[in-house]
């Protein structure tokens, strides 16, 4: 398995579990419904288009992720900006292994997940994807 397969799972996983968490959280706190539905509906088309490029899918959804208590607004928009973290590490990772032809779509995985953490109360950091 390639370096470019790594990312390109790690991130796959990432965005299942991206699908699992939102309708999760929608339902746990209603006022977030529906921006919870967006965000999965826009993470399942990231999922699908990565399960096309991947040659060798390794990884299956889990029937549950820990992703911890969600028993309010600020434990369900914690959860979320911490994904939406996690995918724009594993994005990144995307785009140091892409290849020309793939590089736009991880670079736009890369800005949908920092714009992503904004809308879930995040901070605007200078490098997105980079722990520091």
């Amino acid at each position: 398995m390639t370096d470019r397969e790594r990312a390109l799972l790690a991130w796959l996983s990432l965005e299942r579990e991206a699908v699992w968490f939102y309708p999760l959280a929608g339902a746990r706190v209603p006022a977030l419904a529906e921006r919870a539905r967006r965000a999965a509906t826009a993470h399942r088309a990231v999922r699908d288009r990565l399960v096309g490029l991947v040659s060798d899918d390794t990884t299956r959804a889990e029937a549950a992720y820990d992703v911890g208590r969600i028993d309010d607004r600020g434990d369900a928009e914690r959860i979320a900006v911490s994904l939406e973290r996690r995918i724009q590490q594993a994005s990144l990772a995307a785009v140091r292994t892409s290849t020309p032809e793939s590089r736009p779509f991880a670079l736009a995985g890369l800005r949908t997940a920092a714009l992503a953490e904004l809308t879930w109360g995040g901070h605007a950091r200078p490098y997105p994807g980079l722990d520091a």
